[in-house]
């Protein structure tokens, strides 16, 4: 069943924190099984402290078969057992509340809440199938790997620098980036963000200061996030050409 993948119809909303109803797509019932779209596509991007929301549609194929040419047994069901990986405060549900669809059926299902850290989370999911090759029935785990939900830092989380306790220069900057810390206490981590939410470095800080090569960055906005032990600051850079 390693061809057997779960589709993802995706729609992004900010204005619900729970739980949408959703309804398996009609253009997907005629597929034999299939994802829409697939892993390249993947999952919409979301934002720190903002509500998400996203469908996810799959279909279950009938036989074995059509998984698998040659394969005898026909599935009777597959259920979706868990979904791994996902950003702190969102969650899931199905439209079925067993999670449970019949062989040669299409469901949904939605991914939903309000994420609240920044970050690239890769997503698992957990399937359980079972396929009945007379005169018995065969159950079949698999979890389908590739998906992924990027956390952006929220606008709202950047920190101006109002104060003399950290300095970041030049902002823009081309080639270098230097964070100086004039605060008291010891900071665990500085990070430099990308806009979409990958961490690109992490680094302890060294004596108040460092200096991080960005001559490779492309063009663009990121962030820089200080991370101590009670509390962390972001702060927005730009890199020029």
């Amino acid at each position: 069943m390693k061809k057997l993948l779960l589709s993802i119809s995706i729609f992004f909303a900010v204005s619900a924190a729970y739980s949408q109803s959703c309804t398996p797509g009609a253009n997907y019932a005629d597929s034999t099984f299939g994802a829409w779209p697939d892993t390249i596509q993947n999952f919409p991007g979301a934002t720190e402290n903002v509500a998400y929301s996203t469908d996810l549609n799959f279909k279950v194929p009938l036989n074995a078969s059509d998984v698998q040419p040659n394969t005898p047994g026909t599935i009777q069901n597959f259920t979706v057992t868990n979904v791994v990986g996902l950003p702190a405060g969102l969650n899931y549900a199905c439209n079925i509340g067993n999670c449970t669809y019949n062989g040669g059926t299409n469901g949904c299902a939605n991914i939903y809440g309000t994420p609240t850290t920044p970050g690239t989370y890769d997503i698992q999911i957990e399937v359980s199938a079972n396929v009945y090759v007379f005169p018995i029935t065969i159950p079949y785990p698999y979890t389908f790997t590739g998906y992924k939900i990027v956390v952006s830092p929220s606008t709202a989380s950047m920190t101006e620098l109002e104060n003399s306790l950290y300095q970041i220069y030049p902002n823009p900057a081309n080639d270098q980036l230097t964070f100086v810390n004039h605060s008291k206490g010891k900071i665990q981590a500085v990070q430099v963000i990308h806009m979409d939410g990958r961490i690109i470095e992490s680094t302890p800080i060294i004596d108040n200061q460092i200096t991080f090569d960005i001559s490779n960055y492309h063009e663009g906005i990121y962030f820089l996030k200080v991370i101590k032990e009670n509390e962390e600051q972001t702060f927005k850079w730009i890199k020029n050409k």
